[in-house]
Parts: structure tokens; sequence; C-alpha cells
């Protein structure tokens, strides 16, 4: 509906004053498809997924969907991808996601190298799932 709308209510949220200061202070924590009617700080709803940050400054969280959280977050392609392997864990990231992980040094070497090989298998093996998997949650855990 309204990005004024949203700017203000996280503004009630936040510590900056300026909306492109205190946007960075959000980190996204969650992301669920909805399971009861709700809405957007925005004003649109109904929300299919629920997108869920908190504000280490202040202590806050507030939930947001779909429509606002590409405001939050940079790279929509990155976004889409983040929250298709939170709602299903056995999804691959996406290789820009595996080199910021490998270039920000949450994952090694062997682990970037790994994910480089399977990243295109359409079958793993389950002790292959079983790591990629860990390597995911390793990964979102550090980038969001």
């Amino acid at each position: 509906m309204s990005q004024a709308k949203l700017i203000i209510e996280v503004f009630r949220h936040s510590t900056d004053e300026d909306w492109n200061f205190f946007k960075k202070e959000w980190k996204l924590i969650n992301v669920q498809s909805a399971t009861k009617y709700s809405n957007c700080l925005c004003g649109n709803g109904p929300i299919i997924n629920i997108c869920s940050l908190y504000n280490e400054y202040t202590d806050n969280k507030i939930v947001v969907g779909e429509c606002c959280i590409h405001h939050f977050l940079s790279d929509d392609k990155d976004i889409k991808n983040i929250q298709l392997v939170i709602i299903d864990g056995s999804k691959s990231l996406n290789f820009s996601l595996i080199e910021k992980a490998l270039s920000d040094s949450i994952i090694n070497q062997w682990e970037y190298d790994f994910y480089k090989d399977i990243l295109k298998k359409r079958k793993l093996s389950i002790k292959q799932s079983s790591k990629k998997q860990h390597i995911n949650n390793k990964i979102i855990k550090d980038l969001i």
C-alpha cells in the first residue's frame, strides 16, 4: 500500500532518523508461510510469507511481507533464494551467496568447493545432503 506508512512504522522501532541508515539496523531472522491472516506494516495484506526482522539496537522485532522485505535487503534475487532455503532446507543457495559467504569467511574453502561441486547435481547422497543443509544453515545464520 504505502511506503510512507512502512517508513513511519519502522521508524517508531528504530534508533536513527534517516531511512537509509535505520533500515540497515534490521536483520532478517525468519521467513515462514503464514498460518493466519496478517498484514504487512505498510498495510498490504494478507501476507503469504511472513518475514520477521530484528533490530539489535532497540531489541525490537517487526513483521513485514514479501512486498516490503526488499527495502531491508539489497538483492531481490538473493532474498528470494534465502527465503526458499529457509522454507525448504533441501534447496540450494545461489552461487553469489556462496561466494559472498566465502569472502566473508562464513564458510571455508573446502565447504565452498564442496557446495560448488554439488550445486548442479540433482541427486545427493544422504551424507552430501546433510552437509549441504549444514552449510545452508551456517550461511543463512550469518547472512541474515
